[in-house]
């Protein structure tokens, strides 16, 4: 499952098969041991994050959410230099305000293609599948609302 930090088990295995996306980014295969994805090949308009509702089950605290969401904001800039980046506030309204910190932080840092999206209300019960994760209609809501989102911002 995708986790923003790469969260350990009581034991020190990785929780769950949680994979930390904030050390995985630049991998071809985050789940095995591979070479780092060649970005040159091929460079994203648009970039959208969407992590933090995992990360809360494993016990990140928000400290260490906040400077693991900065540390995949700057690798997600250098590998996409020209991207726009869309930080979604998470479903459940985990982290919020340290998203909004991170995006916050590197917009006053000179990068004016971020922005953080409001996801309020996006989602009611009937889109999930499990309290937590969007189901099919769930996630046809999520690209319902956030295609006119991107097109605003990328010109498109």
């Amino acid at each position: 499952m995708p986790c923003l930090t790469r969260c350990r088990s009581r034991t020190g295995g990785i929780a769950n098969g949680c994979v930390g996306l904030e050390r995985q980014f630049t991998k071809l295969n985050p789940n095995s041991p591979t070479p780092d994805w060649d970005f040159s090949c091929y460079q994203a308009n648009a970039v959208v994050i969407n992590l933090g509702t995992n990360d809360v089950g494993h016990g990140v605290s928000s400290a260490q959410f906040q400077t693991a969401y900065t540390s995949l904001l700057r690798k997600v800039r250098a590998a996409y230099s020209q991207a726009w980046i869309f930080a979604l506030e998470p479903f459940r309204s985990r982290y919020v305000s340290q998203t909004q910190a991170v995006v916050k932080a590197a917009v006053d840092g000179g990068d004016s293609r971020i922005s953080f999206v409001d996801t309020t209300g996006w989602l009611g019960s009937g889109d999930l599948t499990d309290s937590v994760h969007p189901n099919d209609q769930g996630h046809r809501i999520i690209a319902d609302r956030l295609a006119p989102v991107i097109a605003a911002w990328i010109g498109i």
